[in-house]
């Protein structure tokens, strides 16, 4: 009965909870959508966009970057980012632009490298060819070295 009655308690709270909570029924990106930002899916070959460091994602062991993404227009001067300029084949490439003050700091220089999450595959993933010309992570990573970065 005492376990009967703990159960109903609960059931009913979290019905009662669930009501309760603000509820999500817009994505960051149908967001920027309506607000007009302009994001990487709108950049045409050989225009210059810049983005942060947490619009990269890995998918089968490449690096790619989120359609999605909202392009920046305005640069923190305590962190890096990444001038990005599309291909004609559709990549992008990237360059790593440290930032104006602060450490040398890698974690900071490091593009963002988290498994793509579905909805940026479902909007749409760009591949990046290279970083500052390099095309594969350990020779971007040898790269940061010889630049300072620790």
């Amino acid at each position: 009965m005492n376990l009967r009655l703990a159960t109903l308690t609960i059931v009913t709270s979290l019905v009662a909870n669930s009501a309760l909570a603000f509820d999500v029924n817009l994505t960051w990106y149908q967001a920027q959508k309506m607000l007009r930002k302009p994001m990487v899916e709108d950049l045409t070959v050989g225009v210059k966009g810049l983005v942060g460091r947490g619009n990269f994602c890995v998918l089968d062991g490449q690096l790619f970057l989120w359609g999605g993404a909202s392009l920046e227009t305005d640069p923190s001067k305590y962190a890096g980012h990444f001038n990005i300029v599309l291909q004609p084949d559709g990549a992008f490439q990237a360059d790593f632009v440290p930032a104006r003050e602060g450490r040398k700091n890698f974690s900071g220089a490091f593009p963002h490298n988290d498994t793509c999450p579905d909805e940026a595959v479902e909007i749409g993933l760009y591949p990046i060819s290279s970083i500052n010309g390099s095309t594969d992570m350990l020779s971007f990573v040898e790269y940061l070295i010889k630049q300072g970065y620790r």
